[in-house]
């Protein structure tokens, strides 16, 4: 028997699946699966507690160091 399994890996979450495959190594059977999903990782700001993630997407940057943008978060 020949399997394949399949990761997605992403910045809270891990999801894992494992498939049986025919003699043509085509996907037959779903045989195993499991998603994690842990709690996104904070930081502190100065208006509080934030995920990591907003304050990446706060900020985009070219692999030179160039800023090629930033979005500005109000403060009320």
């Amino acid at each position: 028997m020949r399997y394949r399994v399949g990761l997605d890996v992403g910045t809270a979450s891990l999801g894992v699946a494992a498939m049986l495959l025919d003699n043509d190594k085509q996907p037959t059977d779903l045989v195993w699966k499991h998603v994690q999903i842990f709690d996104e990782p904070l930081e502190k700001s100065q208006a509080g507690l934030k995920s990591k993630q907003a304050g990446r997407r706060a900020l985009h940057v070219c692999n030179d160091g160039r800023l090629i943008g930033a979005k500005v978060e109000s403060s009320k």
